[in-house]
């Protein structure tokens, strides 16, 4: 059987028979059980070909879901940490209170301690560290209690 009649009962090209038969992937093809051996090697490479395609396909989508899976998880971890907004203005709400409270009761705490000093150096000197006690004592008040957000089950 001559090259191209093979080449065109097979479906290819005489020059990609020809390297079939170079490369060794067929036999000569001189009868017709060499050309349906030849169809059955060619036919076994694409099936090889479409399931590679097919298990890079599969691989491809299963890292694609970890990938989504492990997002979704991480932002599920991130919602659960947030502190809802009512929480927080609370929390702010009673930081300034506690600020308020602090800064009324210091002219009341402070006059006894200044009534003595004549000269404007020696109030100065005592009213900075006053104020210095202050600012530290305000630093560190006692820190509101925020509640992270419960997340209703679905």
């Amino acid at each position: 059987m001559r090259q191209r009649e093979a080449a065109t009962a097979l479906g290819i090209s005489e020059r990609h028979l020809r390297r079939l038969l170079a490369d060794g992937i067929v036999r000569p093809i001189r009868t017709r059980e060499d050309l349906a051996a030849a169809q059955a090697v060619l036919e076994a490479r694409a099936r090889s070909r479409e399931d590679a395609r097919t298990v890079r396909l599969r691989e491809w989508t299963r890292l694609a879901k970890e990938k989504a899976d492990a997002q979704a998880m991480a932002n599920e971890r991130l919602r659960s940490e947030l502190v809802g907004a009512q929480a927080a203005r609370e929390a702010v709400a009673g930081a300034r209170a506690h600020v308020a409270r602090h800064l009324r009761a210091l002219p009341a705490r402070w006059a006894p301690l200044l009534v003595g000093l004549a000269s404007v150096p020696a109030l100065q000197a005592a009213l900075g560290e006053l104020v210095r006690e202050a600012l530290e004592a305000l630093a560190t008040p006692p820190r509101p209690r925020l509640v992270a957000r419960k997340r209703k089950a679905p």
